[in-house]
């Protein structure tokens, strides 16, 4: 059965004081991450650009890992706004990163459980956003896209030894002191997909080629239908997928290659394409 738990809630009541400013060294990319689920892997690939603001204008990377293997167990991947870096020695906000706090998420779960690895990351990025909004809500709320603050994509054998993969969402939700008396309106959720034959996307252009119904995407399609032939039948699952995102690149300037990939299987996870995330 799909697990959909909603997991909303307000700051802590001992958080009475207003912090200092610190600002968000985060990636503002669109990112497409392409998550194609099967009953016996899972393929997960990712874009590598990234576009970080900083006083002196936006800088554009293409070296930004958004894939990382916890103990050869999950495969992770994330896109939004995955950090905060204090502005010096008299900021109280710590330093924080979404792959570090997924680490820490991974350690401290002692049987390394999927959905429990996702719910110890989505609590803590709340918490951690809950306490940046309260040194400068405007800055968070300016961050939040469709109300998305980070969302981060878990995959891997879940507690009944199947496949499966979880998206957690940290979001700004202004419904939430309505409904929950939240103190401030940051909360989280994770969800259990279901498996379709149909891969899912983080991107909208990504979905849109995937769907095939839009005069480009049919184009897009018939450029594949030319470039499958003389790959062979093994691997057309995923340079399809890995195609998907480089054409997104053409149309959305915030998604660009090289293209990382893992394959998830229920006893491991291995990388296949490895460009930007040598070190991990």
């Amino acid at each position: 059965m799909s697990r959909d738990n909603l997991h909303y809630f307000g700051a802590s009541k001992t958080l009475s004081f207003i912090f200092g400013l610190a600002i968000l060294a985060a990636p503002l990319d669109a990112t497409s991450i392409i998550i194609d689920v099967k009953i016996d892997r899972i393929l997960v690939v990712a874009d590598s650009r990234a576009v970080e603001q900083n006083p002196s204008g936006n800088q554009v990377r293409d070296d930004k890992c958004k894939i990382i293997i916890l103990g050869k167990m999950i495969a992770f991947a994330e896109t939004g706004n995955e950090g905060s870096t204090p502005t010096g020695p008299g900021d109280p906000l710590r330093e924080w990163h979404g792959t570090s706090e997924v680490l820490k998420a991974f350690d401290s779960t002692p049987d390394h459980d999927l959905y429990k690895v996702a719910l110890a990351w989505s609590i803590q990025i709340a918490n951690d956003f809950q306490l940046f909004y309260r040194s400068n809500s405007e800055r968070v709320r300016s961050l939040a896209v469709q109300g998305i603050l980070l969302e981060g994509i878990f995959a891997g054998r879940n507690g009944q030894g199947s496949l499966a993969f979880y998206i957690a969402n940290v979001a700004l939700d202004d419904t939430l002191q309505a409904r929950e008396g939240a103190v401030i309106p940051i909360g989280y959720s994770v969800a259990e997909l279901p498996l379709k034959d149909e891969p899912y996307s983080t991107n909208a252009v990504t979905r849109e080629l995937i769907d095939g119904k839009t005069d480009r995407a049919k184009e897009v399609a018939k450029l594949w239908a030319k470039k499958l032939r003389k790959i062979p039948r093994a691997d057309r699952r995923l340079r399809w997928l890995e195609f998907l995102v480089e054409k997104t690149a053409e149309f959305d300037s915030q998604v660009h290659g090289p293209v990382n990939a893992v394959e998830v299987k229920p006893s491991s996870v291995t990388w296949l394409h490895n460009e930007t995330c040598k070190d991990r």
